[in-house]
């Protein structure tokens, strides 16, 4: 029995030394009481203390073992110490922490900031170094908090530490990395990060970033100064359940050849609070147009712009550079919620430029911008989004999008305002005006210089000619572009848009040309379209004829002064009127608003944003049927408002549901069994 005991035992103390190993050992460090000469690394009145320095506590470890730093001074500018930590033991990962309750402000070294990472590691074995619990201040004009040396692959975790660069001014925020290759992971949790100068998160080639739970405040009034910069191939950049608040670009790579193969940007609150007049053109997101980006998904995020400064836009996805078409393919954007507290901001809830094609826009909720959904993209679907805006969705050369079950509202800030617009896309600045210009009956020549690149040749395109010097022009002559050569466009032929014939503008010293196109083969259906308080409903610039869109069972409201569009270039205000104009157009869908509806769309409070339908809405069930003949509703609520129980309040017919009441259950079966073995055919005879 005693040998069975001992035997035990030392199982046991084996196990407790397996265990002990797997943990690692703790090793401390004070930089006012500690000794790199006597101390042993235990804590203080331990043994023979802790040690000075981390660089040298550094150097002592195994790998796994944590560093513990008690409350000290670590200033390496005033105690002459290399306070700084310098990673650069291969295949070792450890973590540096500091005590608990323990206040342990870290400052930057005056030339190489807090941490420099020159340590390599194996693909096998993937080691992190860690840091928890760490106040990083850089006070010293140093370059940088985290430097990452060339080629070294360290993983690298910081988890409740705060930075703050509110009292100098460094070259570069968080780190810098150079060159490295992609096989390493970058982790902050609950990081704290506060920057007020021209500074910015800069990271490049890796594996993954992942920010969660972090406060993150930039407020820089450099003007486009983003406070996170990608290069390089990145793997995954994931941004969640954080709260943001930025005057300028937050995320903004802006970096010829950048590949980030993943980004997900989920459940953050993002503030606007711009304060100097400097900056503009300043976004949250900002997928730009000289990267590629695959499998975007910016989902459930909060953005509220709550400053009158500038132009700000939430999310933009793509540019207007035609040269990178379609270097963002497939981007998810769902379940947002943008909001302006400046109604009639000057700015755009959600950009999509001509380099995008087949985005998903649905479930979103955008207010009191001027502009709700600016779309430039090709083959996008736009569906379920509530959008009360100046002008809730403008559509300039936008080609093949599914844009349904949408609730689209213009406000009164600007009585001009247009619930839904399709315009048009300038490939280029318009040429001059002048002797210089020559026009033939198939071409249009500037001898002054007229940049030319970007315009296509593959008849997508329309070059305008018109006589006067105003924004977004009714011209006078187009044509239809199949050719171009310096500073000259050659068209299929001049037509004049009064009469519609073919004819060569004259005098030519009179007209500008510029290259447009407008959108085409869009579906516009099951949308709600609004006016009420605002003077247009839906608007065409120019040429709408050309689009072949496909537009029905929308419904309309107008307000007492509005109109519902400008189809024929012209004020139209009903709907019968609209139709007859589209039955006259051959080359558009003839029956385009055969089955939508003018009226009021019966909300349930709009006054309070409560866009739900009421029970006697005349939007219910009144959209396009779905193949198997099942009802539709116009407008958004079947995404996001389709928890109100209002009567007849489906999204599509069920199959069994007899009495139309949005449910299957004991009162359908009871019709269905009523009905059991009756037989209607003619004759009768053959009921058997």
């Amino acid at each position: 029995m005693k040998e069975k005991q001992i035997l035990l035992l030392v199982v046991l103390a084996v196990v407790v030394l397996q265990v002990d190993f797997a943990i690692g050992a703790n090793i401390y460090v004070n930089g006012d009481t500690g000794s790199d000469i006597t101390g042993d690394g235990s804590p203080t009145e331990v043994g023979n203390g802790p040690y000075k320095t981390i660089d040298y506590a550094y150097n002592q470890i195994n790998d796994g073992d944590t560093i513990f730093l008690e409350q000290a001074n670590y200033d390496p500018n005033t105690q002459g110490n290399p306070w700084y930590i310098h990673i650069d033991r291969n295949n070792i990962g450890c973590t540096i922490k500091a005590v608990a309750d323990a206040d342990v402000i870290l400052f930057t070294n005056m030339d190489h900031g807090s941490i420099r990472i020159s340590a390599d590691d194996t693909p096998s074995n993937k080691k992190t170094a860690s840091f928890e619990g760490i106040t990083f201040e850089n006070a010293y004009d140093s370059r940088w908090f985290i430097y990452y040396d060339s080629e070294k692959e360290l993983n690298l975790s910081l988890s409740d530490c705060v930075f703050d660069t509110s009292s100098t001014k460094p070259l570069f925020g968080i780190f810098q990395t150079v060159t490295p290759p992609v096989s390493r992971s970058m982790f902050f949790t609950r990081l704290e990060y506060h920057n007020t100068k021209p500074s910015s998160v800069t990271i490049q080639n890796v594996d993954m970033i992942v920010f969660d739970e972090c406060t993150l405040v930039h407020n820089c009034n450099t003007i486009l100064n983003p406070m996170i910069s990608l290069k390089g191939n990145i793997g995954l950049f994931e941004l969640k359940n954080s709260n943001i608040t930025s005057n300028n670009h937050f995320f903004a790579p802006n970096v010829s050849g950048l590949v980030v193969n993943k980004v997900v940007i989920h459940n953050n609150t993002f503030i606007h609070n711009s304060v100097s007049s400097s900056i503009a053109n300043d976004y949250s997101i900002y997928l730009q147009d000289n990267a590629e980006y695959n499998n975007v998904k910016i989902t459930d995020n909060t953005f509220n712009c709550t400053a009158d400064s500038g132009y700000y836009s939430p999310i933009r996805a793509g540019a207007t550079n035609p040269s990178y078409l379609y270097k963002l393919r497939g981007p998810v954007i769902s379940g947002n919620t943008l909001n302006s507290d400046i109604p009639g901001y000057y700015g755009t809830g959600i950009v999509l430029g001509v380099n995008v094609l087949g985005a998903s826009v649905t479930d979103n909720i955008i207010t009191g911008f001027q502009t709700g959904i600016y779309n430039s993209s090709n083959g996008s679907f736009i569906a379920n989004n509530i959008v009360k805006c100046i002008d809730s969705i403008v559509i300039p050369g936008g080609c093949a999008n599914d844009i349904r079950n949408n609730t689209f509202i213009s406000i009164d800030a600007h009585k001009t305002g247009r619930a839904v617009m399709f315009n048009r896309y300038s490939y280029a600045s318009a040429s001059s005006k002048g002797a210089s210009n020559t026009f033939t009956a198939t071409s249009f020549t500037d001898s002054s210089a007229w940049n030319l690149t970007d315009v296509p040749t593959d008849k997508s395109a329309i070059a305008i000619a018109y006589d006067l010097d105003v924004s977004s022009p009714i011209p006078d002559y187009y044509g239809v572009i199949n050719g171009k050569s310096v500073n000259q466009l050659q068209v299929i032929s001049w037509i004049k848009r009064t009469t519609g014939l073919i004819e060569t503008p004259f005098p030519a010293e009179n007209y500008r040309v510029e290259s447009v196109k407008f959108g085409e083969k869009n579906v516009l259906i099951n949308n709600i379209i609004d006016s009420l308080d605002a003077m247009h409903t839906i608007t065409f610039d120019f040429n709408p004829r050309c689009g072949e869109d496909y537009i029905d069972y929308n419904c309309y409201r107008i307000g007492t002064s509005g109109r519902i569009s400008n189809l024929a270039l012209a004020n139209i205000y009903n709907l019968n009127d609209l139709r007859s104009i589209w039955s006259t157009w051959s080359d558009m869908y003839p029956l385009n608003d055969a089955h939508s509806i003018q009226g009021d769309p019966g909300f349930v409070d709009a006054a309070n944003n409560d866009f739900r339908l009421n029970p006697t809405s005349s939007c219910l069930n009144a959209g396009k049927p779905t193949i198997g003949g099942g009802f539709t509703t116009i407008g958004a609520w079947d995404g996001i408002s389709s928890g109100f129980s209002a009567v007849l309040n489906c999204s599509m017919s069920i199959e069994m549901d007899f009495n139309y009441d949005c449910r299957v259950d004991l009162y359908d079966f009871a019709m269905f069994v009523q009905d059991w073995l009756e037989c209607n055919l003619e004759p009768q005879s053959v009921c058997c």
